[in-house]
């Protein structure tokens, strides 16, 4: 069901915004001729119809310019917020300062939690958040990095931010307890990350990856 700053509504709005605009006219055509109507020149009898003609037309004149007006804001308001979209979706991932910071003093809990982090490293996006995570949180958090140990390859296209823990029968609770925080603390900082069982190479590791902008 589209909703009230649904793009769907916009042919009907503009084609909306085409009829009040046309009623305008013509109300405002009613007025002129109700106008020269009332003139001394013409029997009594068509200037009083000319008067109820011209208080109709006046009446409508007014009814169709708020209705164009209000139509014509809607779709402002519509296109306003398609732009916003838009520019939501192309701007780059930024984990803001102040979640920043209250991020770092939640994962300080897990310090000494050993973690390794990439990205694709041909996306500057990409390349930017995964520092941000790694130097401005992790980094300040107290957690580990290891090294890779040698070059790692993907076979398929990686969206947000997966945070990889071993599998269930060698992790550890607070490995999972440290996954869990740094996952909610980059969601709420709407940083799209989930947790991909099975993708760390170490039992008390994890391996964060930063894919493409979701």
């Amino acid at each position: 069901m589209p909703t009230v700053t649904s793009t769907s509504l916009l042919p009907w709005l503009e084609a909306a915004k085409l009829v009040f605009s046309i009623s305008y006219v013509v109300a405002t055509v009613g007025v002129i001729v109700g106008v020269v109507w009332e003139g001394e020149q013409f029997p009594k009898e068509k200037q009083q119809r000319g008067w109820r003609l011209l208080v109709t037309s006046l009446g409508f004149d007014t009814l169709f310019t708020i209705l164009v007006l209000s139509t014509d804001g809607w779709i402002s308001a519509i296109q306003r917020d398609e732009i916003s979209a838009l520019e939501a979706r192309l701007a780059a991932r930024v984990i803001p300062a102040t979640d920043v910071a209250s991020l770092a003093v939640l994962l300080s809990k897990f310090s000494g939690q050993k973690y390794g982090i990439s990205s694709y490293w041909t996306l500057g996006e990409a390349k930017l958040l995964a520092s941000q995570i790694e130097f401005d949180v992790l980094a300040k958090s107290g957690w580990i990095f290891v090294p890779p140990t040698g070059a790692e390859s993907l076979i398929t296209v990686v969206a947000g931010v997966v945070i990889g823990i071993p599998p269930a029968s060698t992790q550890s609770q607070s490995l999972l307890d440290a996954a869990n925080a740094l996952s909610k603390g980059l969601n709420d900082a709407k940083i799209d990350a989930i947790i991909g069982p099975g993708w760390a190479i170490a039992p008390d590791q994890i391996e964060i990856f930063v894919g493409i902008k979701p």
